[in-house]
């Protein structure tokens, strides 16, 4: 090569485009060129292992090449399969560019048939021989560029990938859900049916208000991300409603810290606090003027939930006769979906409930 060399500061193309592979077996080629791209600021680095040029397709992977600067010396039939078969396994975005060195009197497309023929799309570059320092930088700059693109189409694609995939996953989260949420307000309307006097208004009220507190379960884990609800916030939205309808909100308290709870747990426990209030609006402490309700919550120190419900100076309280709706969702899918427990206190003073229940390992 002859010519002044560039500095360092030369624009030698993106510091994004990888390393400059040379494979260059004869004399000090090899040498010379690294030598070059280095003063210029472009990583490189040699190709050969102990003087030997790469033969396997892996071989010249592990180099991570983001061009590869060759000698026509180093285009033997092994080193040429290798590099065929390394650029045919490269994704359809990605043929790292070659620049070749090469002799006047080289017929170059013989010499190149055997490289580009799995991959034609190879970005391929032929300086002359003998070449000025500036033209091999200008080759360079320019095959890092495109190597850039190459890598940013790379980053494009595989965002995209990440962008379908997220999407595909909301889309199966979305159907699990809806499958989820219509199997438990069929539920619900069966267990309505089975329960309510048989006149279309008396059960449309109880079903929309079963219904209403199941979206006020969902509403309560959309706001967390899917990932939780808390106790303090499905009491806020399921509980007090009633009471304000009813015109005792003002006798109706709530208390305890925030306490997490996952979606099974939320759901679960939201119907049971929709029982438990209309019970008490219909027939309990706040079916009266002086009725009042505290509702308290916690952590035990095992880890679980405890919301206590507590009625006080509200009608006499008697053992009812037959398990309601209400009364299983309390005692059994406290159990089966929320991993707890119900404790149901028919007092003469009130009636006390003591539900214990799984809660969320982030709260």
């Amino acid at each position: 090569m002859t010519g002044d060399l560039p500095g360092p500061d030369a624009a030698t193309g993106p510091p994004d485009a990888g390393t400059a592979v040379v494979l260059a077996p004869f004399g000090g080629d090899a040498a010379i060129l690294v030598e070059a791209l280095q003063a210029a600021g472009v990583p490189v680095r040699r190709g050969d292992a102990n003087g030997a040029l790469p033969t396997a397709p892996k071989a010249i992977k592990a180099l991570h090449p983001g061009i590869l600067l060759l000698t026509e010396e180093a285009l033997g039939p092994a080193v040429v399969a290798a590099l065929a078969g390394f650029q045919a396994a490269e994704p359809q975005w990605s043929a790292p560019p070659v620049i070749l060195l090469c002799s006047t009197g080289t017929d170059v497309r013989r010499l190149t048939a055997p490289l580009l023929s799995r991959r034609p799309d190879t970005p391929l570059t032929v300086l002359r021989r003998p070449t000025t320092e500036a033209d091999l930088l200008t080759a360079v700059r320019s095959a890092r560029r495109v190597r850039a693109v190459q890598l940013r189409t790379r980053d494009v694609l595989e965002e995209r990938e990440r962008s379908e995939q997220w999407a595909r996953f909301l889309l199966n989260e979305l159907s699990h859900r809806t499958k989820n949420m219509f199997s438990m307000v069929l539920a619900l309307a069966r267990q309505t049916m089975r329960q309510t006097p048989q006149t279309p208004e008396a059960f449309m009220k109880t079903f929309e208000g079963r219904v209403h507190t199941l979206a006020e379960a969902y509403s309560a884990l959309t706001r967390n991300d899917w990932q939780a609800a808390t106790v303090g916030d499905l009491a806020e939205h399921v509980v007090l409603p009633l009471a304000e309808d009813d015109g005792s909100r003002g006798r109706v308290t709530l208390a305890g810290p925030v306490l997490a709870v996952p979606p099974a747990t939320a759901t679960t426990l939201a119907l049971a606090m929709h029982e438990l209030a209309t019970n008490a609006t219909k027939y309990g402490a706040l079916s009266t003027t002086g009725g009042t309700v505290r509702i308290t919550w916690s952590r035990t120190p095992g880890g679980l939930g405890r919301l206590e419900w507590r009625e006080r100076d509200g009608p006499p309280v008697t053992p009812p006769t037959h398990m309601g709706f209400g009364t299983r969702v309390i005692t059994g899918a406290i159990k089966t979906e929320a991993g707890g427990d119900a404790d149901m206190r028919f007092e003469p003073e009130g009636l006390t409930c003591i539900l214990t229940f799984q809660t969320s390992r982030t709260s």
